[in-house]
């Protein structure tokens, strides 16, 4: 396959200074899958985008390439979503999710409404910004701080869980002015087990992967420490947050609680357009046997590392290896693109 990369550097994308870890982690990502898509014996070019050049690059990705990876990063919604769109008026083949489905999951809030629509269960949600900040917060605490738009954990660390009033008073203050006044989510804290949910293909050939989770020793075994997946455990690797939160296989569900939530991850996959890779976060209540839908990422990042990584974790108890999964990313890309009920689909909707 000839296979064309978009990427952006950490200025392009908008990213602060303390959040510029998160972009350079996905150009590294960026290098590595090139590599690997080479050695596998496909043609790869990489693409850097900026919105000054969007046009004139994609005219040359549509001339080289078969399939696209777009793993163009910001802040907000301006970069990523006007490439995505781009791919789209062009008819590139790509793979990821659509425009609608990219808006869908770049804001927490629509995904949440989502879920609520079609009986996905989520914990209780409130939004604020600088209109209703007095109002009152009727789910009672702990509850988790978040920026609304942002992803890669970029506004969660261990001071993002309020136990009280004020300190989610200050969360919610600390964020609209860090993020500009973008709105924030404020979720009911669930006391439970970190699953991650991979779904690879669309349609007929859609497959979930088994499921892994994030565990939690070691550092957040403290009484003080929470045991959520925060900036530092995504991307500080020398640091017990990230050291004390390795990845590893689901083997406490029963089949029934597994087939439940693959098929509630592919529901909501296929409704919000997530073709091809995503990846759903998931807090499973063990008291209640309850898997409360946390997120949605369309386009996750797509490491290689077996002992941080539960999309890894989870192709590897497929007996896929990296060049594996880069290749039934694309050939979805590929397949979707040129499928029939794709098409009649999108003049649907």
């Amino acid at each position: 396959m000839k296979i064309g990369i978009l990427y952006n550097s950490p200025s392009e994308g908008g990213f602060l200074k303390e959040d510029v870890k998160y972009a350079q982690d996905a150009i590294m990502t960026v290098k590595r899958i090139q590599k690997t898509l080479i050695k596998g014996g496909h043609e790869v070019k990489l693409f850097k985008i900026t919105m000054n050049n969007l046009g004139k690059e994609l005219r040359e990705v549509k001339a080289f390439a078969d399939v696209v990876f777009n793993l163009t990063e910001g802040v907000g919604l301006t970069l990523v979503l006007e490439v995505i769109k781009k791919l789209e008026d062009l008819k590139i083949p790509f793979a990821g999710a659509t425009a609608y489905g990219h808006k869908l999951t770049s804001d927490k809030t629509l995904v949440k409404k989502e879920f609520v629509k079609y009986g996905i269960p989520t914990p209780g949600w409130k939004v604020y910004n600088r209109d209703n900040i007095n109002q009152k917060w009727e789910y009672g605490f702990p509850a988790i701080v978040k920026a609304s738009t942002e992803h890669g954990s970029m506004s969660i660390h261990q001071d993002a869980v309020a136990k009280n009033k004020k300190e989610l008073d200050l969360r919610i203050n600390y964020l609209l002015e860090k993020y500009q006044n973008l709105p924030v989510l404020v979720e009911e804290y669930i006391y439970g087990r970190e699953i991650n949910s991979t779904v690879i293909g669309s349609y007929s050939w859609v497959k979930s992967l088994p499921l892994s989770e994030v565990v939690f020793e070691g550092f957040y075994k403290n009484k003080d420490k929470w045991p959520i997946y925060t900036y530092e455990a995504k991307y500080d690797h020398g640091r017990p947050e990230f050291r004390d939160a390795p990845a590893r296989l689901v083997d406490w569900l029963t089949e029934k609680e597994i087939r439940e939530i693959n098929g509630m991850t592919e529901k909501i996959c296929r409704v919000t357009e997530c073709f091809d890779y995503a990846r759903i976060d998931i807090r499973y209540d063990i008291n209640k046997r309850v898997p409360y839908f946390i997120d949605l990422n369309s386009y996750p990042c797509l490491l290689d590392d077996p002992i941080a990584d539960t999309i890894t974790v989870s192709r590897l108890a497929m007996g896929w290896n990296y060049l594996k999964i880069l290749e039934e990313i694309a050939i979805s890309g590929i397949k979707r693109f040129n499928n029939i009920s794709y098409k009649k689909y999108k003049k649907i909707k």
